[in-house]
């Protein structure tokens, strides 16, 4: 029941309510919202699982947060109003906490790839009916003619390529837990809000004909890493 429970949450109905809630408020607003997810599994952590959380790991947890906040810094995302994609992201983070503090517990007696695994096939087996209704729903919307030309090979072996390493994310997230517990594994992962501006900024700048994203200010980027750096080693030290 708590395996069933963790995996639909984190890879069903997480995962639907994050796309939902960047299709309703835009990627960055969503991307913002989603940080508090790691304030979540904090406190969830704390009051369920019994893990300790002294005053100066709080104060790394804020400064982590607010980096994360610096890098993500969007003055068009940042507007004063609480609506229903705004709701849904909030959403979307408070399910992701409380699926990966259900799975907490399970990881400490079971193989953590085993679980992981088992969770994303039982979430995959659970969206794909989802995605068939969608798909038969929008082209019945449309012109009424279904679509017959499939998705090229350079969108398959990007999809594949995706599976893969989100398997190895989930994988490699799973087993650090076992070792650093919930709190302290969902901080660090912040990191990688840093490391995606990196990759984007040194992709661009070898192939600038994919098109990349890259943050227009890159001095909030930087400034905003630097945050999360110094929270991670606050983080450790304590």
């Amino acid at each position: 029941m708590r395996f069933v429970a963790a995996s639909l949450a984190i890879f069903v109905v997480g995962m639907l309510l994050v796309f939902v809630a960047i299709d309703q408020i835009g990627a960055s607003k969503s991307a913002m919202i989603g940080r508090l997810e790691s304030l979540f599994v904090v406190a969830l952590a704390v009051l369920i699982l019994g893990e300790r959380w002294p005053a100066r790991r709080w104060l790394a947890t804020a400064i982590t947060l607010a980096g994360t906040f610096v890098v993500n810094f969007d003055p068009e995302a940042l507007q004063l109003t609480i609506g229903f994609g705004e709701w849904l992201a909030l959403t979307a983070a408070l399910v992701f906490a409380s699926g990966i503090i259900i799975f907490k517990p399970l990881l400490d007696r079971h193989d953590a790839q085993l679980l992981t695994g088992s969770a994303m096939v039982l979430g995959a087996v659970v969206l794909l009916p989802v995605c068939i209704y969608f798909d038969v729903w929008s082209s019945a919307a449309g012109d009424g003619v279904a679509q017959t030309d499939g998705p090229g090979q350079f969108v398959l072996l990007t999809l594949l390529a995706m599976s893969v390493l989100r398997g190895l994310s989930w994988s490699t997230y799973s087993i650090a837990m076992r070792h650093i517990g919930a709190s302290r594994c969902s901080i660090l992962f912040l990191t990688s809000v840093f490391l995606i501006v990196a990759i984007q900024v040194g992709l661009d700048a070898i192939a600038p004909g994919l098109g990349l994203r890259v943050p227009a200010n890159l001095t909030t980027a930087v400034a905003g890493g630097s945050l999360i750096v110094l929270g991670i080693v606050l983080l450790q030290r304590s």
